[in-house]
């Protein structure tokens, strides 16, 4: 297999690589970055409740295991964790009607843990593939939803080695950026050494994912996005980057 050398990794990982077609065997993803992420947490105005926007600063660590059989079969399992703090905690809106005023659930400077665990099968083949399952996603305003249990999944189709669609819930490195964990789609490229992919989310932001192998059954890698959380654009865009290392074991195992 051909070799990278490390000018080139640096100058081509610029983003990372998801919702792409595995590789047979066990595959390990890791995942680590930060995030800027505003969140709308409240009622509409007519429900005479007040609507608060927090800004959060977060780390970021994701893992993501996936194992693909002979025949395509597929099951895989994901844990994410996402520590913050926030940044800045406004008022959108505040009705005063009927005197119910909903206090901040956070202050600023206060600091949160959040994260997301979720398990999916599925069935890859060569020019098609599907996975889905549920996810516990513990993310800002869903902490009073009675509904926890949320599905996630991913689907592509087309040739790999020249271009694909793909679209995905809740799969890969989640955010606490709503649109950003959100459905998102777009095209893709997954080649013997370069991975690229790039999409849209409802909001109209933007992802940029690719990685190139350094190794055999290695790939590194990075990811930019940009969404827009707030439709009254009183927050900030959200933007997150990450960097990323994907571990085929049944390739690295293979060269010895």
């Amino acid at each position: 297999m051909t070799r990278i050398h490390r000018p080139a990794v640096l100058l081509l990982s610029v983003f990372l690589v998801a919702a792409s077609p595995p590789p047979e065997g066990l595959e390990t993803d890791i995942a680590l970055g930060g995030e800027r992420a505003s969140v709308l947490e409240g009622r509409a105005a007519d429900d005479g409740e007040t609507a608060w926007v927090y800004r959060y600063i977060a780390a970021s660590a994701h893992v993501h295991v996936r194992h693909r059989a002979d025949n395509g079969l597929t099951w895989g399992g994901q844990f994410d964790l996402m520590p913050a703090f926030i940044s800045a905690a406004d008022t959108l809106q505040r009705v005063e009607a009927d005197g119910i005023y909903t206090p901040p659930r956070y202050e600023r400077g206060d600091r949160t843990v959040h994260g997301v665990l979720a398990g999916r099968v599925g069935w890859h083949g060569e020019y098609v593939g599907i996975e889905g399952g549920f996810a516990l996603p513990g993310r800002p305003g869903l902490w009073d939803s009675p509904v926890w249990l949320q599905p996630t999944g991913m689907v592509w189709a087309g040739d790999p080695d020249l271009v694909y669609a793909w679209a995905r819930y809740l799969y890969g490195p989640t955010s606490l950026s709503t649109p950003l964990a959100g459905p998102v789609a777009g095209l893709g490229h997954s080649g013997p050494i370069l991975r690229i992919l790039a999409g849209v989310d409802p909001s109209l932001g933007w992802l940029g994912e690719a990685a190139v192998a350094v190794s055999p059954g290695i790939r590194m890698g990075a990811q930019v996005s940009r969404a827009y959380a707030d439709p009254n654009d009183v927050a900030e865009a959200d933007i997150r980057g990450l960097v990323r290392i994907t571990v085929g074991h049944s390739q690295v195992d293979s060269q010895y």
